[in-house]
């Protein structure tokens, strides 16, 4: 053979090569990979190792753009094999690389992560390497480094590991200016955008996306328009995520001129335009157009996007109630995505058949497929949505086939799963639907008790303090983001708080490790040894968590492994305290619509519980009624509108109280009462509820909590901080001289300090001594037992996380703020006035946001009224309540004379709304 018919060989195979590159890059992957096979044909014979691993590897990544990934993987894997007998360490991260993006493709993100980061550990490795020797491949290393620093960003920021996807994005940021590549960096700073985006900082995501927009504008090329494409979704992602449904779809639409020559781009734009239309209310008809529109392009293409479409459509039919055209559509989808392996969404196409098959009552088929959708979530990839809503369903059935038994079973798994939730990061499920399930599951469990319970009463007792552990679980798990703790102020908190937590997040990763190893093995026995070590290290997690309420840094952080166990060590704090307490634990189950108040007897220990049928349309109309409080105390009010108001629901709230429960407060054998009210009935004013023709305020000594065991916690904080230093901080007017200012405020203050100068030492921070400054001073140097507030307290209904303390001119205190600050005793806090800033209502419970902040800071109660206006004069009831303080009163009676001592025939009711959240056995 002649060295001119070798050298005629490898020219056309080059050529071909290149001619193959073009047709790639203009998304004609047939003839792509025709072309391929004819330059593999012209260098047959004259081919070296590394020129048939070559071939091998353009084959594999063809044919994983054509969605045949059976053949692509057999490709990619012959050319990973003689890459290594070649030595040839570039093409290995080049190769190894391609099949991290072979099983990102499938959704697969465990194995692609695997992959992808040998990929760049081989090329990190090189590059260090030829440093020294091969200067001239310098560049081309680069590259290969900023694609793969780039993919590793957005895998990231898939799961929500933000950290880690910035730290690649600005690596790929470093790389592009060693080389000079513009256009890379403006595709890291994309992916910068899309982090800030995920973070919820959508102005600052705003902003990147138009910079990078108008730097490209100008650019014709190929991949400047793919890129515009690019930012174009992102800005249309950003849209919907502020509810600006007409410029998604705006933003959208630029994107059709840009790559309406591209099939698989077409492909994705009707995808992503379908998806934007389902947003809308009745515009999925539009949905369905635009997807079958994906599908004609995607049937000639086999693009990866055609099962993700169907399951689309699949889920139109379903909301259209069209189950059989849905199972049909669904089964179909089926189909695809078991040969691309993509776990998640084949356990969502179960889940949704499973759902479509209950719904028409065919439990024995839907049954299998549910079960099959959690064994997939549960095992397979730990999705958990999916893995709830279908234990969920699978309890329903079994509920619905009168086996109560077993579908209490399948919801106290349910139960298990959230408590795992807890213990782990990066879950991709919304706060908002993780509270929806762990609601349903909850009213489930107590719907299920109710009705096996037996009749004799150390059954009765059992079974109730179940019902209100797990209802304290429900009330611990929705707040358990009202203040998650950050790395951001962990520099202020003790060491032996900062070593627990990061036990915790310890653990979080262990369980992370654990579940990508369960995803990988196929071994029965080793698959169990995986789910006990689970098992043992969520046990792990809760009970690190347990402890920390004992530290008080965090005490919401703590629940026991079993409900029970929280009423019990209740009691067991309780026990130490000898009086006549009641407790009424208040909460609605909108599954059989009953009002359900547990009668809590502190000193015999008891347990009652009384049932009220009230239908849905009672609760909505007492929502509205609360609803348009707010918006009334957000206007300034005159007293007459709120004195109108407070009669009304004085009137109402009887109503709402089961007769049980009546007859209880009619016998008045109790000295204290405690409310305990979920969500949306704390808004009630309980304290002016009519019984027997008297107010409740009249009978009783009233005082309020969120749950059982945040009032033991602050019982817990007073035992231990027995010996008490008699001194108050006065915070006086920081708003005097503006609108804002509190007119009485400094006359109140005056009054209070001339009739307790005898009994308490006392400092004030007056108007512009009133700085952050000064406040963060005093609270972490001095001691004192009551901190009197008289400033504003702006409550933010909407965005719970907004509201705050206003101090002198421009200043505020944030809940997130307060808690990097702890008091030196744990004090009694005053806030002598709440400014509401909207009436919307979310959850009724939004004021312990900012109350939670200082109760973590150490305060063991709060005393506030959501009534009293804004520049009415409280000193009687301030002098009153500091005689009783000073007298050792305990905190309820001392509340309960100040209102009696104030209460008058003709006297506004708004004057005895005062609430007091925390432990009434508080003394000084």
């Amino acid at each position: 053979m002649s060295h001119e018919e070798i050298t005629a060989a490898v020219e056309r195979y080059n050529e071909l090569l290149e001619q193959a590159k073009q047709e790639e890059e203009n998304e004609n992957y047939a003839a792509a990979l025709d072309t391929i096979n004819r330059a593999e044909s012209a260098i047959n014979k004259y081919a070296s190792k590394s020129e048939v691993g070559n071939i091998h590897y353009l084959k594999g990544k063809l044919k994983m753009s054509m969605g045949d990934y059976k053949k692509s993987e057999e490709f990619l894997k012959k050319a990973l094999t003689i890459s290594k007998e070649t030595k040839g360490a570039i093409d290995d991260s080049r190769i190894t690389f391609s099949l991290g993006d072979l099983y990102y493709l499938q959704s697969d993100i465990e194995m692609s992560l695997k992959y992808y980061l040998e990929a760049i550990s081989i090329i990190n490795n090189e590059y260090e390497r030829i440093t020294y020797s091969r200067k001239h491949l310098e560049n081309e290393i680069i590259e290969e480094m900023i694609k793969q620093n780039l993919r590793l960003s957005e895998v990231y920021f898939q799961i929500n590991e933000l950290e880690k996807s910035i730290k690649h994005g600005r690596i790929a940021i470093e790389l592009g200016d060693k080389s000079k590549e513009e256009f890379t960096i403006l595709q890291t700073q994309h992916k910068l955008a899309k982090i800030e985006m995920k973070l919820g900082n959508y102005k600052s995501a705003f902003n990147k996306l138009i910079d990078i927009r108008e730097n490209i504008l100008r650019n014709r090329d190929h991949k400047s328009k793919m890129l515009k494409a690019d930012i174009y979704y992102s800005l249309a992602e950003l849209s919907l995520k502020m509810d600006n449904l007409d410029d998604a779809k705006g933003y959208i639409k630029k994107i059709y001129p840009l790559i309406k020559d591209s099939d698989p781009k077409l492909i994705e734009y009707y995808y992503n335009l379908g998806k934007i239309y389902i947003e809308e209310s009745a515009s999925n008809k539009y949905a369905i157009n635009n997807f079958s529109k994906a599908i004609e392009l995607s049937e000639s293409t086999k693009s990866p996007l055609l099962g993700k479409i169907l399951f689309e459509i699949g889920n139109i039919y379903y909301h259209w109630k069209k189950y059989n055209l849905a199972i049909e559509t669904l089964k179909k989808c089926m189909k695809i995505v078991e040969k691309q392996k993509n776990l998640k969404l084949e356990g969502r196409i179960h889940l949704l058949i499973g759902k479509i098959l209950f719904f028409q009552g065919t439990f024995h088929d839907a049954h299998y497929y549910l079960n099959q959708a959690f064994e997939i979530s549960n095992k397979k990839i730990t999705d958990f949505k999916g893995c709830l809503i279908a234990n969920n369903y699978l309890a329903k059935i079994a509920y619905f086939k009168n086996n109560p038994n077993e579908a209490l079973k399948i919801f106290q798994r349910s139960f298990s799963l959230l408590r795992d939730i807890i213990c782990r990061e990066n879950i991709d499920v919304s706060e908002e639907t993780q509270n929806k399930i762990a609601f349903s599951v909850i009213l489930n469990i107590i719907k299920i008790k109710l009705e096996l319970m037996n009749n004799d009463a150390d059954s009765k007792f059992d079974t109730f303090s179940e019902i209100l552990g797990y209802i304290e679980f429900l009330k611990y798990f929705q707040s358990r983001k009202f203040l998650p703790f950050n790395d951001s102020y962990n520099n202020s908190t003790p060491t032996s708080w900062n070593k627990k937590y990061n036990k915790l997040r310890d653990i979080s990763r262990e369980l992370l490790l654990l579940d990508n190893q369960l995803k990988e093995t196929l071994n029965y026995k080793e698959r169990e040894k995986i789910l006990k070590d689970q098992g043992n290290k969520v046990d792990d997690y809760i009970s690190t968590s347990d402890k920390i309420w004992n530290k008080s840094i965090d005490p919401i952080l703590s629940f026991p492994k079993e409900p029970l166990d929280v009423i019990e060590r209740f009691f067991d704090i309780s026990a130490k305290i000898d009086q006549d307490w009641l407790i009424l634990y208040i909460f609605y189950s909108v599954i059989d619509e009953k009002m359900i108040c547990f009668q809590i007897d502190l000193k015999n220990k008891a347990i009652n519980v009384g049932l009220k049928y009230i239908t849905m349309e009672n609760i909505k109309e007492i929502i509205e009624d609360i609803m348009d409080f707010n918006k009334l105390k957000k206007t300034s009010p005159s007293n007459a509108e709120i004195n109108k108001k407070l009669k009304e629901f004085s009137k109402k709230i009887p109503d709402l109280i089961p007769e049980k429960t009546k007859s209880i407060l009619i016998q008045n054998n109790y000295k204290t009462i405690t409310f305990i009210p979920h969500r949306f009935l704390f808004n009630l004013p309980w304290e002016l509820m009519e019984i027997d023709g008297d107010y409740l305020f009249s009978k009783f000594s009233i005082t309020r909590h969120y749950s059982l065991d945040w009032l033991r916690i602050d019982m817990e904080k007073s035992i231990k901080n027995s010996s008490r230093k008699n001194a108050i901080l006065f915070i006086n007017n920081p708003d005097h001289g503006t609108d804002m200012s509190l007119e009485n405020c400094d006359n109140e203050i005056s009054v209070i300090k001339s009739k307790i100068t005898k009994n308490c030492k006392y400092e004030e921070l007056k108007y512009i001594d009133a700085t952050k400054g000064n406040y963060i001073q005093f609270i972490e140097n001095k001691k004192f037992s009551i901190f009197h507030f008289g400033g504003n307290l702006f409550l933010n209904l909407e965005n719970p996380e907004k509201s705050r303390l206003k101090l002198f001119r421009h200043e505020y205190i944030t809940p997130d703020e307060h808690l990097k600050y702890s008091f030196k005793i744990p004090p009694i806090l005053i806030l002598m006035n709440i400014k509401y800033e909207n009436s919307k209502m979310n959850t009724g419970d939004e004021i312990f946001k900012i109350l939670r902040s200082f109760m973590i800071s150490g305060s063991t109660g709060q005393i506030f009224s959501i009534s009293i206006p804004r520049n009415s004069n409280k000193s009687i009831f301030y002098t009153n309540l500091y005689k009783s303080i000073c007298h050792n009163y305990s905190i309820s009676q001392s509340i309960s004379n100040s209102i009696i001592n104030v209460d008058k025939k003709d006297s506004p009711l708004w004057e005895k709304c005062v609430i007091f959240i925390g432990n009434p056995h508080f003394s000084l």
